[in-house]
């Protein structure tokens, strides 16, 4: 009979307890100090490295972003899922700026006998970059050899 092998479960989660208690034994512990009265008189961290918080800590101070991930409380206070939608949407915002721009300006590059006599960029390096791109560019457009089937 085949035995049943869980190491494709247990070494991930054994690597993410290891993390978790090194983490835990690194971090700072916040020691607080009351008076007589029972007033907080001071605030301390100590531990291996006093800045780093704790596990609970950071899930405490980052819950909100994850339980409520489209929640808009502020400019910059907002969920993880809405953060990641306006990251993308800039990024497609890029790429089409990219597109629309540097689509018919590398074009008009790959087929200007006056760009490659430019002396505005060293030969060697236009030359090379438009005999690079020159296959890509007629295959695509159709022109030069082969079937027209």
């Amino acid at each position: 009979m085949k035995s049943f092998k869980l190491d494709w479960l247990i070494l991930p989660i054994l690597g993410a307890v290891i993390v978790l208690v090194g983490w835990h034994v690194l971090a700072g512990k916040k020691v607080v100090t009351k008076d007589a009265d029972g007033n907080v008189a001071s605030e301390e961290r100590h531990g291996a490295i006093p800045a780093l918080p704790n596990v609970v800590e950071t899930w405490e101070s980052s819950k909100p972003y994850i339980v409520e991930p489209f929640a808009k409380r502020g400019e910059l206070d907002q969920g993880i899922l809405r953060f990641t939608w306006l990251s993308l949407v800039l990024v497609a915002k890029g790429y089409l700026i990219a597109l629309v721009i540097g689509t018919p300006l590398g074009l008009n590059l790959t087929h200007s006998a006056a760009a490659t006599r430019s002396t505005l960029l060293p030969a060697s390096a236009l030359n090379s970059s438009l005999t690079m791109q020159r296959p890509i560019v007629t295959a695509q457009s159709g022109v030069g050899g082969g079937d027209s089937s």
